[in-house]
């Protein structure tokens, strides 16, 4: 006959934490280079280990616990809202003909807009009797006034700019 009572009470903790481990895996998004929902991630984690001290009979820690994370959750956003809100910007830009003084222009248009630009890459031309040329540009922006259109026409009205795609979503 074998014992009833012949189990490991860790278990329970354990598996609780691995499956709120991963619903709160599942609140993460990647936007781009952007990545939302870990506040929200770490939130479920840390309600789910209030209910397990309190659950396990450690009152006072649970209790004291529920009033640090309400705090933290509840004023979290005034600090943030503080800081820069900087967004990233990619963009590829064709261009024809005379590529140097084209690409001053375009450096001058985002310095205007305040982009911060972090990487421009010239790919080498695959055909040497291509006429245009593809510029890579990698940005930052701060998000609060910007205005991608602008941007967009202004960078399109430069004489030997041909085309101007943004990548991904740039908002």
């Amino acid at each position: 006959m074998s014992k009833i009572y012949d189990m490991d009470p860790s278990r329970i903790p354990a598996q609780l934490l691995s499956g709120i481990g991963f619903i709160g895996a599942g609140t993460i998004l990647r936007d781009g280079f952007n990545v939302k929902g870990l506040t929200t991630a770490a939130g479920l984690l840390a309600v789910t280990c209030i209910g397990l001290s309190i659950g396990a009979g450690f009152y006072l820690g649970g209790i004291v616990t529920t009033l640090i994370v309400y705090i933290i959750l509840s004023y979290s956003y005034k600090i943030s809202d503080k800081l820069d809100h900087f967004d990233i910007l990619e963009l590829n830009i064709k261009i024809k003909e005379e590529v140097s003084d084209t690409l001053i222009a375009i450096e001058e248009i985002l310095s205007k807009y305040e982009v911060e630009i972090k990487q421009m890459k010239r790919p080498k031309k695959e055909d040497k009797d291509q006429e245009t040329e593809s510029i890579h540009i990698v940005g930052n922006y701060n998000k609060k006034g910007f205005k991608k259109n602008e941007l967009v026409r202004s960078l399109i009205a430069i004489e030997n700019v041909e085309e101007v795609c943004p990548i991904g979503d740039v908002s």
